[in-house]
This record gives structure tokens, sequence and C-alpha cells, in this order.
């Protein structure tokens, strides 16, 4: 594996906060949402959402999703180029009293706040993990990688 492309997407999915979410609604139409995220242990995507909120009924039912990381527009020189990670992703609910769950509310409440706390104790929120299987990650002009298989791979060598 590419150590030095590793570092720089690892630094990214540490960067983010909100991860944005693509995935297919009941009606079968594409919908694009975003939610706060934290990582596990295995780098898997935890997130809390209300099953009032579409994005919410269709993780629900969802098997796989795409999602993407992006850098701060803030400070972006040139938009073409923008750093950017998308993952194509395994969904799993996680249930209320697992321990997975619990360490997730525990990363959770660390990093966004006691808030969280309402929102868990709120019945319509549910936690997901989102588990990237392969993806893609573009770090700018000329330097798109592929990741697949614990590799990564620049795309054109």
């Amino acid at each position: 594996m590419n150590t030095e492309v590793k570092e720089k997407i690892t630094a990214l999915e540490d960067r983010c906060t909100n991860v944005v979410l693509a995935s297919i609604n009941e009606a079968g139409e594409s919908l694009a949402s975003q939610s706060p995220f934290v990582l596990d242990d295995d780098r898997n995507f935890l997130i809390l959402v209300s099953k009032l909120a579409e994005h919410g009924r269709t993780l629900e039912r969802a098997r796989e999703i795409n999602v993407m990381l992006m850098e701060d527009e803030s400070g972006l020189v040139n938009p073409f180029a923008r750093e950017r990670l998308n993952y194509n992703c395994t969904v799993a609910e996680l249930q209320r009293g697992s321990a997975e769950r619990a360490e997730g509310e525990k990363l959770l409440i660390a990093r966004f706040g006691k808030f969280v706390e309402t929102l868990i104790a709120l019945p319509d929120f549910t936690m997901y993990r989102v588990s990237p299987v392969n993806g893609r990650y573009v770090a700018g002009f000329g330097a798109a990688y592929i990741i697949a298989d614990g590799e990564i791979k620049q795309l054109g060598k």
C-alpha cells in the first residue's frame, strides 16, 4: 500500500466531520444527504440518523451506499482539483443495547458533545456502521487513486 497516499487519506478522514451519503430512496430515485460521523477502530463510519428523515428511511433498507468526503472549500485555490474521497460501502444497523452501539455513542459524544446524548435518547434515531469496501481518492490533478483489496493504486499507472 502506498504509505504517503494512505496518510493523506487518513488525514482527510480525520479532518472531516460530515460525510455525504449517496443512496437510492424508496421510489428508486437517487438521494444525496449528509451526516456527522465518527470512525471506529476499524475506520468504519458510524452515523446517527433519524428514521423520520428521508435518508434515515433509506439507510434502514439499504445494504450498500456511496459516501464522499471533501476538502473544505474555504481554502481552495482551484475547485477543479479539490481533494476528495469516495467509498462504496456496506451498511449495517447497530442495535440499541449492543456493545458496538454503546462504543459508537461514546465516540459521537466525545467528538460532538453532550447534545448527542439527546439524540441517542430519541426513539427514531438509529446508528449505522458504514463500512468501506472499495473507493477512489483524488488528491488533485493527475493524482487519482483506486482503493481496492487493501491496495492503493494510481490511476493510469
